[in-house]
């Protein structure tokens, strides 16, 4: 059996008394760790110095990015919320739905954000939710997240970058292919622009920030395996 290599870290920040917990979500589509570690990508590797990760969980079959993006946002595999497929059909979300209803359930004065390069996480998956936003490219990704952090007060915000996966799908996912490890590094920027507005904020030093990182998906030359 194919191994297909998820990543998954995170970053914690001490709590001190008076700070806002707060959570940031960056999931890179069809990203190998192997590949990630072999690019230069100094904002999502200087992540690891103070982080609980990854580079070798596997995740579960069937490898479609509706099973891996709905198992993450809803916290339970696919014999519960039903995404075996891209279609999303049979779907269980009433019962299982996005950890977004949770926090909403529990506070509705908590803002919670979306921001996605494929649709359907957004049209499917997300229900409650204070601004759920699709854009047609990972720089607007960029744009909007960076916008939210600016002008917003999120409480937990999802980001979907999809570039990576699209170009393992054009050249293949492996950590050999130029191409592919290019656009880990072309999000990598992006990521790095994201953690400069973070910082920027204006009360961020009353903030935590839990920050967490995430692909659906390694593959194989020959995609997802």
């Amino acid at each position: 059996m194919k191994q297909i290599y998820l990543f998954l870290f995170l970053v914690f920040s001490l709590a001190l008394q008076g700070q806002q917990n707060k959570v940031l979500i960056i999931g890179i589509d069809g990203c190998r760790p192997d590949a990630l570690m072999a690019a230069e990508a100094p904002h999502l590797q200087g992540l690891l110095q103070n982080a609980v990760y990854s580079l070798d969980a596997l995740t579960h079959f069937p490898t479609w990015s509706a099973t891996g993006w709905s198992s993450m946002l809803t916290g339970v595999w696919e014999d519960k919320h039903g995404a075996l497929e891209n279609s999303f059909a049979n779907t269980n979300y009433a019962d299982h739905p996005h950890f977004f209803d949770r926090m909403e359930a529990f506070n509705p004065d908590w803002e919670t954000y979306s921001v996605c390069h494929w649709g359907p996480i957004n049209d499917q998956i997300v229900n409650a939710c204070d601004g759920k936003f699709n854009v047609s490219t990972d720089a607007a990704v960029r744009d909007k997240v960076v916008q939210l952090l600016i002008n917003e007060d999120p409480t937990a915000l999802f980001m979907h970058f999809d570039d990576v996966d699209h170009a393992g799908h054009q050249v293949g996912f492996s950590p050999e292919i130029p191409e592919y490890i290019q656009s880990i590094e072309t999000t990598d920027e992006y990521v790095g622009d994201l953690l400069e507005a973070l910082r920027l904020r204006p009360n961020f030093e009353q903030e935590s920030w839990l920050i967490l990182a995430s692909t659906d998906h390694g593959g194989t030359p020959g995609g997802h395996g």
